[in-house]
């Protein structure tokens, strides 16, 4: 389940947050399949340094997973 989702972008650099719980390549499956993902994706192209594959669900899938920060800390409140 995806709670929330944010997009930041500066200079050619994107950061993508997304709050969810879930299992990674399922959440990464199911916003590939999103009309409203697949939009953001096309007008986000000008802006990047570097092209990405994310037209297909397995290249978006693969951008998603070769993107990923490592988590240094999280602070969580009850729900």
């Amino acid at each position: 389940m995806i709670y929330a989702t944010t997009i930041f972008i500066r200079n050619g650099l994107l950061m993508r947050c997304i709050d969810y719980e879930g299992d990674h390549d399922a959440v990464a499956r199911h916003m590939a399949a999103q009309p409203g993902v697949q939009e953001v994706e096309r007008k986000l192209k000008p802006y990047l340094n570097a092209p990405r594959d994310t037209g297909t669900v397995e290249g978006f899938v693969r951008t998603f997973k070769s993107s990923m920060l490592r988590c240094v800390t999280q602070l969580a409140v009850p729900r």
